[in-house]
């Protein structure tokens, strides 16, 4: 199971990598990340026992990766090294049966144990498979499961232990007969905890923001809870378990062992399994990053429905070289066709607006109408905020003596100095699309930002942060 969980996540790895090589955002995030709360090792006690279990605190060390098939969607696995703790508690447990000294003489062992604790530890190598969602604001889900490869178990245990032997030949009790082992003491014990694979549901949720171009930081928090049983086997030997052969007694942990009265017997729990929930922190690279401001054509997929069984290395290079062609031009015809269309419709709002004769004031206010909807912290111009900047151009074009400044705003997410440069960045894509679009430079006399100190409205939603980060026209009187 273990061996074909690792070449699964290889080969998903593999495929990933593999896969849409171009697109016009990274499809590929790498991730380190810390994560810490409430993490234990989790079990209730058996009916009848008489004791309680606590869950310590733990974390884990995460490296990983996604793959993101659209801008808001991916699949991600890695490596967690987590580290679980727990805790169990007994008072008043009684355990009596029959066994065998060193003669061997057979005899009625009894064990009553109080004040015992025990604290255990593990430490699991898991391999996570989540789908995740991130919103185009700040919001991310992820959800799946973990497998968790058991790298190390151990346990630690302290109680008082008061043991006796019955001999029914002799119709006597020893009690007092520390050679034999029957005595009443303290005793403190520790050992290794031997587990199975653990299979864990998990579940991720909190807010992503970007630092930078490539670099993001991830904030949530998350919940690993384990899904079957990690114990390996069904308990066979006793808790407090007597040696005839050393005259001593030996005592194993409450998860690996059981505990027998007269016959009846019973183990402490019935399931173990794993439990992690916390806060998790990640800092990611890459994926979501705009890697083209152009609108060119996508990248086209080779056509895979017919291909021979073999080629030479020529004819491979012609047929590469032939589908680049064809791409390129087809490439070359929608742009062409497009910036006609578009050319068309600007000279169509121009003569409108000579024809209706527009009034100088109503072009005034199409002209220092704001451009919003930026996303946050991106400063490239999507198609509406295009076609709002071509009303302006065509304006502007009717009115030749009106000169402008550029305003880029931002929100109020984000420090002044990623704002800063957010909001000039806005101010100078804007400048950039004028010029390139016929608007003399001399028009175009400065450039600022006003940051998120100009709102147009309160910044209390994403809808009202989003009508914040536009850019705006200014016009010189």
């Amino acid at each position: 199971m273990k061996k074909l969980i690792i070449i699964f996540s290889s080969a998903l790895l593999i495929l990933c990598s593999a896969a849409y090589p171009q697109a016009d955002y990274d499809r590929h995030e790498f991730s380190i990340g810390l994560g810490g709360g409430l993490s234990g090792i989790n079990y209730s006690p058996s009916t009848g026992v008489n004791g309680s279990q606590k869950n310590g605190l733990g974390g884990l060390v995460a490296l990983g990766y996604h793959y993101f098939f659209t801008p808001n969607w991916a699949i991600g696995t890695g490596i967690d090294l987590a580290f679980y703790n727990g805790q169990f508690e007994l008072d008043n447990v009684r355990n009596r049966y029959m066994t065998n000294d060193y003669v061997p003489t057979q005899f009625r062992f009894t064990s009553e144990v109080s004040s015992f604790e025990e604290k255990q530890k593990a430490m699991l190598l898991q391999i996570p498979i989540m789908a995740q969602y991130q919103s185009n604001s700040l919001f991310y889900a992820a959800a799946g499961l973990k497998f968790g490869l058991p790298l190390s178990g151990k346990f630690d245990s302290e109680g008082t232990f008061k043991n006796s032997g019955f001999y029914s030949h002799e119709n006597y009790e020893y009690d007092n007969e520390p050679w034999m082992g029957f005595t009443s003491s303290g005793k403190s014990v520790n050992g290794e905890l031997d587990f199975n694979l653990a299979v864990l549901a998990a579940i991720e949720a909190g807010v992503k923001l970007r630092v930078t171009d490539n670099i993001a930081l991830y904030t949530g928090v998350y919940l690993d809870y384990g899904v079957n049983n990690i114990r390996k086997d069904e308990p066979t030997v006793h808790f407090v378990d007597y040696k005839g052969a050393q005259r001593d007694i030996s005592v194993n942990s409450p998860l690996m062992s059981l505990y027998e009265f007269d016959g009846s017997k019973n183990a402490f729990t019935d399931k173990i399994a794993p439990l992690g929930v916390g806060i998790k922190v990640r800092l990611a690279f890459g994926a979501g990053r705009s890697v083209s401001s152009g609108t060119g054509a996508p990248a086209t997929r080779p056509d895979r429905t017919q291909q021979p069984t073999r080629e030479t290395p020529q004819q491979e290079a012609a047929r590469r070289e032939a589908a680049e062609e064809a791409a390129r031009r087809a490439a070359e015809e929608e742009a062409a066709k497009r910036a006609a269309e578009e050319a068309a419709a600007r000279e169509q709002a121009l003569e409108e607006a000579r024809r209706t004769n527009v009034a100088y004031n109503n072009a005034r206010d199409v002209i220092q109408r704001p451009t919003d909807g930026y996303d946050l912290n991106e400063s490239i111009l999507d198609v509406r905020q295009g076609r709002e900047l071509d009303e302006k151009i065509a304006l502007l074009r009717v009115y030749p003596n009106i000169r402008v400044n550029i305003v880029g705003h931002t929100c109020d997410i984000g420090t002044d100095e990623v704002n800063q440069r957010v909001g000039m960045e806005r101010a100078e894509r804007a400048r950039a699309y004028l010029i390139a679009n016929g608007i003399e430079e001399n028009r175009i006399v400065r450039l600022s930002t006003r940051l998120d100190r100009d709102p147009l409205v309160p910044n209390t939603s994403e809808e009202n942060r989003k009508i914040n980060r536009r850019v705006q026209l200014v016009i010189i009187e």
